[in-house]
């Protein structure tokens, strides 16, 4: 394979990809590693501060307690032992996990909520650390966690402070296990070997997956005397995750993070065999895709490399005199050679000397190729000048001759459509005719009975005439109701002037003419009402009186409208009719003369119409004629031009195969 231009090349390539692939790799495992470790810690110390969250969520709560209890006191300013047993008894109630809630007063009073559990002879409260912290301190406290010795557990103290005027008088206390803390600190188990830890704020262990190292009633461990580099991590001489020895040997990641509520921390464990058989992996994952990418690349470039020294096969097949297609050459290197470079200089100095005798007979035969190409190239020259010439007069014909058959169509055309007009005209003419026949008949039936109605109209206004002036004077009687209202009134005034004198005659006779009195009043009240009557009477004569007027004044109007206007009407309504039966006969006279015009223009239509069909069919025929002549002028230019351009590209050619020949130096 060394021997090949191919191989040499090959294994330079494949040696420069292998190193570079390998040099990326390492790059990116150093720098991945480096991060997949620093993502491992910072989960880490995620997970111990949300622990801590945890712990202080539950102190917090654990505060509230003792915090209520004091507030209610503070906000009743009250210290009485029955207010403070009676406010532990409700804060106490309903909380299994309390041991006792207490409340110390600043006279020595102590009162709790387990009234079963004894207090010590001479106990103090005063004198309890819980007191003197969180009267010291002024707020609530958490003490450090310690071994009771009752229950036998963990436990801490809560302790609030209770001002009464602005003076300490007492602090609320409360005791509580750890078993809730514990519980959380031994739940921490999420990956193989990790766990967690508490400590306080004296930096020993509270909670720890050792148990020695777990507090007891008589011993208590701490940090710094087993484990002196997490001490300086929980005092705050080194920050985030540190890498430090375990109880047991192993190497593991330690992180800490602080209780608010307290000054307890909390710890969380991980060995570094977790971290690191995620490197691992990484690494072989690493490692066996490099490999992989390796092998591809050197058969991916074995191909390549072929498929670009492929030219080199056709080399050595040109240096052995052979220019044939799909030739196999054969690729080994024969003994005489040292290599294929040496082969390839060889056989190229042999094909040179063939190839030179090439190029000067070429050269020679280009020569007299060009002259014969020149001269047959100026004979078509005139040739196809001369068929573009006829070409030209052959469309110039034919365009005459088109337009000469447009024209002719176009007349045919025009005198299609006159002597359509020409027949539509007759035909209407002959309805025309009918129609004016039926207007003639119309014409004079209504000369007729215009007539007839004219007669009627005149004797129904004479007879109307007459009943209106008849009734008119019938009407004029009502005024003789006039007289007779009259006399009805003077009787009625006369019989009231004698139903008065009745009265009075009555009067001066006493008793005896009360009856007469009582007549003559009924009949002047007869007398008035009738009077009355009268009046209506005359009101309503009246009203006929002027009405008659009126339809009188208006009869005389409707007789003169009608003999004026409605009796004139008449008349020229009948002579309109006259005229109208008149002009019937004249226009149906027109319209038969219009038809048999018509009839007869329309004959002389139809035969110019086929004298101009004849001339439009000869011109169709001559333009066909010339349009066969023209394709074949051109036809002939077009194959006359066809060979120009083969002359003039043979000329060309020869032209440039002496150019090339002269390339060559010889």
């Amino acid at each position: 394979m060394g021997r090949t231009i191919k191989g040499k090349l090959t294994v330079s390539v494949i040696c420069m990809v292998v190193a570079s692939i390998l040099l990326t790799t390492v790059g990116v495992v150093i720098v991945a590693g480096k991060r997949l470790v620093d993502d491992q810690t910072e989960a880490l110390q995620i997970y111990a501060d949300r622990y801590a969250e945890e712990i202080n969520t539950w102190i917090e709560n654990e505060k509230m307690l003792a915090e209520g209890a004091a507030n209610c006191m503070e906000s009743a300013q009250n210290a009485d032992e029955a207010f403070i047993q009676s406010v532990m008894n409700t804060y106490a109630a309903g909380r299994e996990e309390l041991l006792n809630l207490y409340c110390g007063t600043r006279d020595s009073l102590f009162v709790q909520s387990n009234e079963e559990a004894e207090i010590p002879e001479g106990y103090d409260p005063v004198q309890r650390g819980w007191y003197q912290q969180a009267a010291a301190a002024g707020h609530v406290i958490v003490t450090d966690p310690y071994w009771d010795v009752l229950t036998n557990q963990m436990c801490t103290t809560v302790a609030a402070p209770v001002y009464i005027e602005n003076e300490l008088a007492a602090v609320v206390g409360l005791d509580v296990t750890l078993a809730t803390v514990t519980d959380l600190t031994g739940s921490i188990d999420f990956a193989e070997g990790v766990y967690g830890f508490l400590t306080d704020s004296s930096g020993q262990f509270v909670a720890h997956k050792n148990k020695d190292y777990e507090p007891s009633e008589n011993n208590a461990v701490a940090v710094r005397d087993i484990m002196p580099g997490l001490a300086k991590l929980l005092n705050g001489e080194e920050n985030g995750v540190i890498e430090l020895v375990d109880y047991d040997g192993s190497r593991c990641y330690f992180a800490t993070a602080g209780i608010e509520g307290s000054q307890w921390r909390m710890g969380v464990v991980v060995p570094t065999a977790n971290v690191r058989s995620s490197l691992f992996t990484m690494i072989a994952v690493a490692v066996v895709i490099a490999l992989v990418i390796t092998a591809f690349v050197a058969v991916t470039m074995t191909g390549l490399i072929g498929k670009m020294l492929a030219p080199v096969q056709v080399l050595k097949q040109f240096a052995s005199g052979d220019f044939s297609e799909n030739v196999a050459v054969e690729k080994s290197i024969p003994k005489e050679y040292k290599n294929e470079t040496e082969q390839i200089r060889t056989a190229t100095a042999e094909v040179k000397q063939q190839i030179r005798g090439i190029i000067l007979s070429t050269k020679q035969q280009a020569e007299s190729i060009g002259t014969i190409a020149e001269g047959t190239s100026a004979r078509m020259t005139v040739l196809t000048k001369d068929i573009s010439e006829i070409a030209d007069s052959a469309l110039q014909v034919l365009n005459q001759t088109t337009e000469a058959k447009e024209l002719a169509e176009k007349i045919r055309d025009t005198g299609q459509e006159l002597c359509l007009a020409v027949e539509e005209v007759a035909e209407k003419a002959k309805e025309a005719a009918g129609q004016s026949g039926d207007i003639m008949e119309r014409a004079g039936k209504q000369h007729v009975s215009s007539e007839a109605s004219r007669e009627e109209a005149v004797v129904l206004y004479q007879e109307t005439k007459e009943e209106l002036e008849q009734a008119i004077a019938d009407s004029q009687k009502v005024r003789e109701i006039d007289t007779l209202t009259e006399e009805i009134l003077s009787i009625s005034s006369q019989t009231n002037l004698l139903a008065l004198n009745a009265s009075i005659e009555a009067a001066r006779a006493g008793d005896a003419g009360k009856g007469f009195a009582v007549v003559a009043d009924e009949i002047r009240q007869l007398a008035d009402h009738s009077k009355i009557a009268v009046d209506k009477i005359r009101k309503v004569t009246e009203g006929v009186v002027r009405n008659v007027s009126f339809l009188s004044q208006s009869s005389g109007r409707l007789l003169e409208f009608m003999n004026e206007k409605v009796m004139a009407d008449y008349e020229g309504m009948t002579h309109l009719a006259e005229m109208y039966e008149k002009d019937a006969a004249f226009y149906s006279s027109i319209s038969g003369d219009l038809g048999s015009a018509s009839a007869e223009m329309g004959d002389g239509i139809r035969g110019v119409n086929e004298s101009i069909l004849a001339i439009v069919d000869l011109v169709g025929a001559i333009a066909e004629y010339m349009q066969a002549m023209k394709q074949s002028a051109q036809d002939s230019d077009e194959s006359s031009r066809a060979v120009l351009a083969q002359m003039e590209e043979l000329s060309g050619l020869s032209e440039l195969l002496n150019q090339t020949v002269a390339s060559f130096k010889v």
